[in-house]
């Protein structure tokens, strides 16, 4: 609404909306957005970023010339410039991928793929931005180019009134994204962005058989329900791809799923675009010469102004101008004034160029509605509720699991709780396809012999889930002090977590018996967590953090007891870390054993797996004490392998 207002003043104003809001946001989200993600140290990956950015600026720049005129064909998809910035772009892009598979630290985290539900919701991202990324230009030009103008708007005002009229996919987009987001915290992302994209499709559907000269509160209906579908599907998809992630791949996950729709959206504009131009070029030169010369204007102006690209006849509408006076330019002097007056009205134009716009509509539209049914069913590919649960080992060249440099998060040691599941017995799961073993021992950063933690297996209440490494038995300690009934007690789990008698920060998840995701949170300082539940009962506590290997222990929280709150105690006593294993491969002919698979074993299970650096070195953080097989596998070499026993030794030359 700004820009419509500032259009008819000068169109470059339109981009002085932003920068207001652009700095507010900028102070808020410093002062405000807390990350929730784990830092490391990591290489810059400088042939990864510079064949990405040269790869798809190519390609995009490509994209946004290939709409516009070329010698005398109305679009240039057949320029040598264009073809050689799209195919060379993807050549270079090709390049990126193969080195993003052969880099310590790639700037792209290709394993992330290999999550379903992390690939499923970014190319339903991508699909769904190319149906609708394109859509705004469109309804706008139709809107002003042709429906405001047939309705006794004038050119100059068109840019405002169009803004006012799409207001509807505003107010649905409003309506639907924040209700979508909270309903799917409990029923999983899947039912509503698949849901989304369909009532999306239909929008487009509809749009594809609105006549030209519509009624308005037809098209307002399929606007606001266009804003419904895509707010429908905008924040569980989103919510969907990063609860995918672990927390060290959360800045790197949401960085691709970012770039996937900014450059669909790009590139929804040049295939929008091309659709349209294409529907208009095979009858809006003949239109224009009829239409002109019928009118009184000379057969030589006429026909300048029908042989000029259809591009520039969209863009003058866009931009607010009357488009018969940009395409007379200077052949207007010589118009009789009366004759001027009647080609450069409301009706003269949109009436020209109704027909052959609607064409380009349909094709466009049409192209909306499969992208957005392609995205549906790529959505619905994503699999039931799925919540990352960090595995037991780490895939090579994707997300290193040997790091002992990350720090975890501050946050508030107190958790808002996280309501139980109350629907199939998938919901709330940390991982679709996760045991419960797999849930409660899997490793922050930490590699250790596969049986370090034993399976925690539901028991009876008030018996404790005891792992191998602590020594003696974990008994849930009851509250100090008489319990006092409350008629409104709330439930809390509480307790410490202490790694060789001393204070471990690190994270706390409530489970239940089912290994569903109760709720989570921090220790303060102290080794101390106070998690406020739902309900009382038996849970499962989970902890872990850097510099110790993950602990858990059943309790019993009881939810009338405790000075004004229901509350269950309890000291968990975790193993600590105690060192490093690291080497370096060597070559007997000097050269490098950069990429190198290196494998961490311990009773015949892999623990960990990395690869080696370009000068063929590997490290391994944060390993328990034992022995340990080291294995390296390179390409076209034998298999070598070592013994290490932590605390005696931990370096190696393999």
């Amino acid at each position: 609404l700004i820009g419509g207002l500032l259009a008819p003043i000068s169109w470059r104003m339109v981009f002085l909306v932003s920068v207001p809001f652009g700095l507010f946001g900028t102070v808020w989200a410093y002062l405000k957005l807390r990350d929730s993600g784990e830092r490391r140290r990591e290489q810059i990956d400088w042939w990864g970023n510079i064949t990405f950015a040269v790869g798809l600026i190519a390609v995009l720049a490509g994209i946004t010339y290939g709409i516009q005129p070329y010698g005398g064909h109305t679009m240039g998809w057949t320029s040598p410039w264009v073809l050689t910035a799209i195919f060379g772009g993807i050549a270079v892009l090709v390049a990126f991928v193969v080195i993003e598979t052969r880099v310590a630290a790639p700037m792209f985290q290709l394993a992330l793929f290999r999550t379903r539900a992390f690939s499923a919701g970014n190319a339903a991202s991508l699909l769904a931005a190319l149906g609708r990324g394109g859509l705004q230009f469109l309804l706008i030009i139709w809107l002003q180019g042709i429906w405001l103008p047939l309705h006794g708007y004038s050119f100059q005002s068109t840019p405002l009134w169009a803004g006012i009229a799409m207001i509807p996919l505003t107010v649905g987009f409003l309506a639907a994204a924040p209700i979508s987001g909270y309903l799917s915290d409990h029923f999983g992302a899947r039912p509503f962005a698949t849901g989304g994209m369909l009532v999306a499709a239909v929008s487009f559907a509809l749009l594809l058989v609105l006549p030209v000269n519509f009624n308005y509160w037809a098209f307002a209906a399929i606007l606001l329900l266009n804003g419904i579908g895509m707010g429908l599907f905008s924040s569980p998809n989103r919510a969907g791809i990063m609860n995918s992630l672990p927390a060290r791949a959360r800045g790197v996950g949401g960085g691709m799923a970012a770039t996937f729709q900014n450059s669909a959206q790009v590139l929804s504009i040049g295939i929008f675009f091309s659709l349209i131009i294409l529907g208009l070029s095979s009858t809006l030169g003949g239109a224009l010469f009829n239409g002109l010369t019928s009118a009184g204007i000379p057969a030589d102006a006429a026909t300048r102004a029908a042989s000029l690209p259809p591009v520039a006849t969209l863009f003058a509408s866009l931009l607010g101008y009357n488009p018969i006076q940009e395409l007379l330019g200077p052949a207007a002097a010589n118009v009789p004034p009366e004759t001027l007056q009647y080609v450069t009205g409301r009706t003269f134009f949109p009436d020209l160029i109704a027909d052959s716009f609607s064409n380009g509509l349909q094709i466009a539209f049409l192209f909306a509605v499969v992208a957005c049914l392609v995205a549906a069913a790529a959505s619905a590919l994503r699999g039931g509720v799925f919540h990352y649960a960090e595995p037991a080992l780490a895939t090579a060249g994707g997300l290193p699991a040997t790091d002992d440099s990350a720090a975890a998060p501050a946050a508030a040691p107190e958790a808002e709780p996280r309501p139980a599941s109350k629907g199939p017995a998938t919901s709330d799961r940390l991982n679709s396809t996760a045991s419960f073993e797999s849930i409660a021992t899997r490793p922050s950063s930490v590699a250790r012999p596969a049986q370090a933690v034993t399976p925690v297996q539901p028991v009876e209440p008030a018996q404790p889930v005891q792992p191998a490494e602590v020594a003696t038995p974990v008994q849930p300690v009851e509250p100090a002090g008489p319990p006092e009934p409350q008629p409104h007690a709330i439930p809390v789990a509480a307790g410490r977590v202490r790694v060789a008698g001393r204070p471990a920060e690190g994270t706390v998840t409530v489970l239940d018996l089912a290994g569903a995701e109760l709720a989570h949170g921090r220790t303060d300082e102290h080794g101390r967590f106070r998690i406020p539940l739902h309900d009382a009962g038996d849970v499962v506590i989970v902890a872990r953090g850097p510099g110790f290997a993950p602990v858990a222990a059943s309790l019993h929280v009881d939810g009338r007891s405790g000075n004004g709150d229901g509350r269950g105690s309890i000291d968990l006593d975790a193993p600590s870390t105690t060192g490093v294993v690291d080497g370096r491969i060597a070559i007997s002919t000097g050269g490098s054993a950069a990429g190198a698979a290196v494998l961490l074993l311990a009773a015949g299970s892999v623990v960990a797996r990395t690869t080696t650096d370009d000068e063929g070195c590997f490290r391994f953080g944060d390993v328990v004490s034992g022995e340990y097989v080291l294995a390296a596998h390179m390409p076209g070499g034998k298999p070598r392998t070592a013994l290490v026993t932590l605390p005696a030794s931990g370096h190696v030359e393999i």
